[in-house]
């Protein structure tokens, strides 16, 4: 553990560093329980941080695009900003068009938790939202852990529980470049997904229903790299739709996703109990400037979010977000690596 920096109210910020025995290592900071760095070994056993970040506190404090955050109390959008749960309506915040994003204006993931390294490998970071936070009922006890696997992967173990009736769908928002922190776009990265449906959305981004996958850009069940599988005009004509941004309905298959890198051999399967996973690329980032000096833009990321059916709340016959009183939420994300061997020819 050493010390990040402190908040403007002076409260400190610290990282922590876990690891495991092969040498993959992960910078976990307890503001917004934040990935900072994530260290996977490539060809010819070269460190490559995988994960877009910062390299200061005050960056992150400034941080609007949630970079390696945990996201709450309900991740993605909550259409219209208020829901209404036994028989009582709640208003939220509208952060993003007519919904709220994220949890609001300041969701967890401008938070300080409070972190206990638990071993070499695993840290667990803590919060308690206070009844109406951010407009949401009840007090909400959140434990998040990360731990570092022997099999070279980032788990992220989430645990919630409240005094009253909610909602709660929690997910990470790391951004992804399997060749680099640096690396200028993710779109020769191959990927797939274990979807036969996905959720369409209106022109803000808004889930109106379930629809196949078949015969649609929507369809990666099979390995493309981003760039065949991305077409402007597969995806909603809208200004604010400039890319996947979608939530995929998984199926029962593991892993539920895998993305490889040509350039550094590094391939990433996800595993998770979700029953959803937001494929977002990264298509707000605008010459943000990042670690090492690079310059994070549109496309330079992809982001893999496990997570309950956005706007869930507003669709009944969708899995529901309502976490009720004395039951607990959980959920497990894994992020696992490898280095594959690319043949000449193969992509």
């Amino acid at each position: 553990m050493r010390v990040f920096g402190r908040l403007a109210d002076g409260r400190i910020v610290n990282l922590y560093t876990i690891q495991n025995e092969s040498g993959m290592r992960a910078e976990i900071t307890d503001f917004g329980a934040r990935i900072v760095r994530l260290f996977v070994t490539g060809r010819n056993e070269s460190q490559t941080d995988v994960i877009l970040g910062f390299e200061t506190l005050g960056e992150y404090a400034a941080d609007t695009s949630y970079q390696g955050a945990v996201v709450g109390r309900v991740c993605n959008r909550i259409s219209g900003a208020n829901f209404e749960l036994n028989g009582a309506t709640y208003r939220l915040a509208k952060n993003e068009n007519d919904s709220t994003l994220h949890g609001g204006n300041v969701g967890f993931d401008k938070r300080l938790f409070e972190a206990e390294q638990i071993s070499d490998s695993i840290v667990s970071m803590c919060y308690v939202s206070p009844d109406g936070e951010e407009g949401f009922p009840g007090k909400l006890e959140l434990r998040v852990t990360y731990t570092v696997t022997d099999e070279n992967g980032l788990r992220i173990d989430y645990q919630a529980q409240t005094d009253k009736d909610t909602l709660c769908n929690i997910t990470n928002h790391a951004y992804f470049n399997l060749s680099g922190a640096g690396s200028q776009s993710v779109m020769d990265h191959m990927i797939s997904i274990d979807a036969d449906h996905y959720n369409s959305v209106n022109d803000e981004y808004i889930p109106t229903d379930v629809a196949s996958v078949e015969g649609t850009v929507m369809d990666l069940r099979l390995p493309k790299a981003v760039c065949e599988a991305f077409s402007d005009a597969g995806l909603p004509k809208s200004p604010l739709v400039l890319g996947y941004d979608h939530n995929f309905i998984l199926n029962s298959g593991s892993p539920a996703a895998t993305v490889l890198s040509p350039r550094t051999g590094i391939e990433m399967h996800v595993f998770t109990d979700s029953p959803s996973m937001q494929l977002y690329m990264g298509n707000h980032l605008d010459n943000l400037p990042g670690k090492n000096g690079a310059v994070y833009g549109k496309h330079s990321a992809l982001c893999l979010e496990a997570q309950i059916h956005p706007d869930s709340i507003h669709h009944p016959e969708w899995p529901s977000c309502i976490l009720r009183a004395g039951s607990v939420f959980t959920a497990s994300t894994e992020y696992r690596f490898s280095r594959k061997q690319i043949l000449k020819g193969e992509l």
